[in-house]
């Protein structure tokens, strides 16, 4: 249910936040994102993740932007196995040149993570669901007036870190 409810909100801000594209430019990116687990308690089913996420620009001051981000990460590889994260976070760019950015952000997010076991009585399922932190660092680089690419480091709930790659579509 929380799930569904998060789903629902993320989507009705992205989509009212359409309309102001349209009078000022380079507020909204919707990209998608893939990440490689390179620490936590995850066991091999969950190496690799992807996901969608949404960031607008609320506030420019000279050489940095604060920005806004929502994003819904799983792992699509093992149906035995399931993890589904979504965050909500706020943090900033420190434009450089034109072309690149560095940010950070920090925020909430919603964990929920499923096995499914075969044993000799039977089919088994295991379920723990959690909220918590977390926080990413990288760097953004604009490819060209619609498109850019992020690299960046995710931390989650201080047990989990990730390193992946974005690529965004900026309008």
């Amino acid at each position: 249910m929380v799930c569904r409810l998060l789903l629902f909100a993320s989507f009705i801000l992205l989509c009212s936040r359409v309309t102001f594209a349209q009078f000022n430019p380079d507020k909204i990116s919707v990209g998608i994102e893939s990440s490689f687990l390179i620490g936590g308690e995850m066991n091999a089913s969950f190496d690799f993740l992807t996901g969608v996420r949404g960031t607008y620009v609320f506030a420019e001051r000279r050489d940095l932007h604060l920005f806004s981000s929502l994003g819904l990460t799983t792992d699509i590889a093992n149906p035995d196995s399931r993890l589904l994260i979504m965050d909500a976070r706020l943090g900033v760019y420190w434009t450089r040149l034109r072309q690149l950015s560095f940010f950070a952000s920090a925020g909430l997010n919603y964990l929920q993570e499923s096995h499914r076991f075969v044993l000799s009585d039977g089919e088994r399922n295991w379920q723990r669901s959690t909220f918590g932190w977390t926080a990413a660092v990288g760097v953004k680089l604009r490819l060209s007036e619609s498109i850019s690419s992020t690299l960046f480091v995710n931390q989650i709930n201080l047990s989990f870190t990730s390193l992946g790659l974005g690529l965004n579509y900026i309008f």
